[in-house]
C-alpha cells in the first residue's frame, strides 16, 4: 500500500513537472533558418518551402493582427462615444434648465470699452489721512499739513 502511493507520487510529481512538458513543446514545432530570419516550420510548410512567401505570409498576418487591433480601438471609442452622449442626454432629462441654454445658440460677445470712472482723491476711510495730524518731530509744523 505504501509503495503505491509513493509510486503514484512519484509519477504525479514527473507529470506535473513543466519542463518536461515544456521541452515537448518546443520539441514539436521546430524552426527553420532563413536569409530572411527564422520562421517557424507551421509557417514555412504553409508557404511551400518558399522563404519568399513565407516572409509575406508573416508580413500578412502581422498586417491583419494591427487592423484588428485598430477595429477594437475603433469600438471602444465609439462605446466610450456612445456612453458620454447617453450621460449627456441623462442629465439633459433631470436638468430641463441646461438643456434650454445648450439649445440656444451662442452669439459672440461684442467687447464695448467702459467708461473712465474718475478716481478719488479722497482717501476711502475718512480716519486714514496721507499726513499724520501731530507733526512729526523735528519739522515744523507748517510743512506736516498738506497744501
Amino acid at each position: 500500500m505504501k509503495k503505491t502511493i509513493g509510486l503514484m507520487a512519484t509519477f504525479a510529481a514527473f507529470a506535473l513537472t513543466p519542463g518536461a512538458a515544456e521541452a515537448q513543446r518546443h520539441g514539436r514545432g521546430g524552426s527553420v533558418n532563413t536569409p530572411f530570419g527564422q520562421f517557424n516550420a507551421n509557417e514555412m510548410r504553409a508557404a511551400g518551402g518558399n522563404p519568399l512567401a513565407a516572409e509575406s505570409l508573416r508580413e500578412e498576418k502581422l498586417m491583419m493582427q494591427q487592423q484588428q487591433q485598430m477595429m477594437k480601438q475603433q469600438q471602444q471609442y465609439l462605446q466610450q462615444m456612445a456612453k458620454q452622449q447617453k450621460t449627456h442626454q441623462d442629465y439633459l432629462k433631470k436638468h430641463p434648465e441646461a438643456a434650454q441654454t445648450s439649445a440656444m445658440p451662442r452669439t459672440t460677445a461684442r467687447r464695448t470699452k467702459k467708461a473712465a470712472t474718475p478716481r478719488a482723491t479722497a482717501p476711502a476711510d475718512p480716519t486714514a489721512t496721507a499726513s499724520p495730524a501731530t507733526p512729526a518731530p523735528g519739522l515744523p509744523a507748517a510743512a506736516a499739513k498738506p497744501k
